[in-house]
């Protein structure tokens, strides 16, 4: 079984060097990581570039529309192996993640997505390798559409899908866009149309370092953050629907 690593990037020299390593030394000869770039003004992509030459397993993609989203959409959109796993730029792969994640795909091939828990630390954390939150232990985890659309329990960083997938959910419907949460409706997705899994040892350090640009939200905005995800998944699920009619 072959990974695609969908990676969106964005003036992330900081951090981007780390999690390249911690990517790199997992990876099989015929995995690949697909990184989009949104126009990055500082070094990131020269970085990018200058790991390319040492690495022919590393993709690299300007992304023409911008935007978090869109951003993801692209990387999404130019991977080319069995599964994808999403990663964002700053995190830090523990050492069994990619093998954890095709060992739990390879065992049953009903399962679609995997979710699997991390360690929420900050950077000192990090490079000690102690200390941090256990992600599963403080945060909602549940199947079902209904449930994740109340309170979501997957996050992007953790996720990995078959390959298949991606017909289910590109194009991603525009309104995602306001509120740059994909990864909450590619789980919606997967959980309405097969087998999802949560993996419960921690995988990835999640980096806390307050310039993350995942999206806290006022109590006010969450209903329409819901209202939109469910319209979201609504007209994806209508536009299946009608591209299975037409091929049948």
């Amino acid at each position: 079984m072959e990974a695609s690593i969908a990676m969106a990037t964005y003036n992330g020299e900081s951090y981007i060097s780390a999690q390249l390593d911690s990517i790199l030394c997992q990876l099989d000869v015929n995995d690949e990581i697909v990184i989009s770039d949104d126009g990055s003004i500082d070094s990131t992509q020269q970085i990018i570039k200058e790991y390319m030459l040492r690495d022919g397993r590393i993709k690299f993609f300007q992304n023409s529309k911008h935007g978090v989203v869109n951003n993801f959409e692209n990387a999404i959109l130019n991977t080319k192996k069995d599964i994808i796993l999403l990663a964002d730029q700053d995190d830090v792969w523990m050492p069994n993640k990619l093998f954890s994640i095709k060992k739990a795909m390879s065992s049953d091939p009903e399962i679609i997505l995997v979710m699997h828990n991390f360690i929420e630390a900050t950077n000192k954390e990090i490079e000690e390798k102690k200390g941090g939150i256990n992600s599963f232990e403080v945060r909602n985890r549940k199947h079902g559409v209904i449930n994740n659309l109340v309170k979501c329990g997957y996050w992007g960083c953790c996720m990995g899908f078959r390959s298949e997938v991606k017909k289910l959910i590109l194009p991603f419907p525009k309104q995602l866009s306001k509120y740059d949460k994909h990864d909450i409706y590619i789980s919606l997705v997967c959980e309405y149309y097969g087998r999802c899994l949560f993996i419960e040892e921690p995988l990835l350090y999640h980096r806390n370092h307050g310039d993350n640009v995942s999206q806290t939200l006022s109590v006010k905005n969450r209903f329409l953050v819901r209202f939109n995800l469910f319209c979201s998944v609504v007209e994806t699920l209508i536009r299946n629907h009608k591209q299975d009619k037409k091929s049948k």
